[in-house]
């Protein structure tokens, strides 16, 4: 059987999920520490630059993109892409030569 498994995608698309969301939270830490000074007037029995508040959101923004990753690919994964494109044995013939492999594989 060729291609990669259902651990390795997963995999994949978590690690690339966690890149953009470390993107995303070092965009915002550096706009948080720049804005705190403007936005110290709206917190309440916080300062302006309390590390356990900017950890415990990064630790919770972290786990939810786990999440938002790691669902749908495994979801993904669980599916046979000759079923997702209604193909199947029963199917009609057609040349295997003018579809891509994975859906030739499936006449």
């Amino acid at each position: 059987m060729l291609g990669a498994d259902g651990r390795r995608i997963v995999g994949l698309v978590i690690r690339e999920g966690l890149g953009w969301t470390a993107a995303g939270i070092s965009a915002g830490m550096l706009a948080a520490l720049a804005l705190s000074r403007y936005v110290s007037s709206l917190l309440f029995h916080v300062g302006k630059r309390d590390p356990i508040t900017y950890l415990s959101v990064t630790i919770l923004l972290v786990g939810i993109a786990v999440l938002a990753t790691a669902i749908p690919a495994s979801r993904a994964v669980q599916s046979i892409p000759c079923w997702r494109c209604g193909l199947s044995k029963r199917a009609t013939p057609i040349a295997a030569d003018a579809l891509p492999t994975w859906q030739a594989s499936c006449i």
